[in-house]
């Protein structure tokens, strides 16, 4: 016999009770997503290079601009290069009983929680880059948004689509669940 009593009831939790998203490990993504940035920062770094140097010549700089845009792009490399360093550190992925969580960014951090109750599909991307580095998207969308909620960058294939496997079978069980009990969701 079902409780109609909590169907309908909407407890008070602590926030302190609560979970903390960080106490288990984020799982790292794939290494070859981090050369793929760099890479990606190599090729646009380029296509500057060479738009600066057209530039240059058509204009007929002097010759002390040469140097100069040639050091600029240089520590605009070098800047991004360890950047893209210290961010890979800091994303991740993390399945847990009720969500899956992503982590990213390296000045503003950002943790995004997705409770499989409100997932309502979920893809694997892989553009052109994706498929020259051999590597994967998952793309979460949830009820009630137009967009992507969480994006999960830089996974093997392989791995991108056992998340997305485990994703929708968490989200499946939890809409079993709630039919099994009477409520809908």
């Amino acid at each position: 016999m079902r409780d109609s009593t909590r169907l309908w009831r909407n407890d008070v939790v602590a926030v302190e009770d609560l979970p903390a998203v960080d106490a288990a490990p984020f799982e790292a993504l794939e290494r070859r997503y981090l050369v793929q940035q760099r890479v990606l920062w190599c090729a646009w770094i380029g296509v500057v290079l060479i738009i600066g140097t057209v530039l240059l010549l058509a204009l007929d700089a002097p010759a002390w601009t040469w140097p100069l845009v040639a050091g600029t792009l240089l520590a605009v490399l070098a800047a991004a290069w360890v950047l893209e360093r210290l961010a890979y550190d800091h994303r991740g992925v993390q399945l847990r009983e009720l969500d899956v969580s992503t982590r990213r960014g390296l000045i503003a951090r950002t943790t995004t929680s997705v409770p499989f109750t409100r997932v309502q599909h979920v893809t694997v991307e892989r553009n052109l880059a994706d498929r020259i580095f051999d590597l994967s998207t998952v793309v979460i969308f949830t009820a009630g948004a137009a967009a992507a909620d969480a994006r999960v960058k830089g996974l093997s294939p392989d791995r991108a689509d056992r998340l997305r496997e485990a994703i929708i079978n968490r989200s499946n069980l939890d809409d079993d669940a709630r039919h099994d009990d009477g409520s809908t969701g």
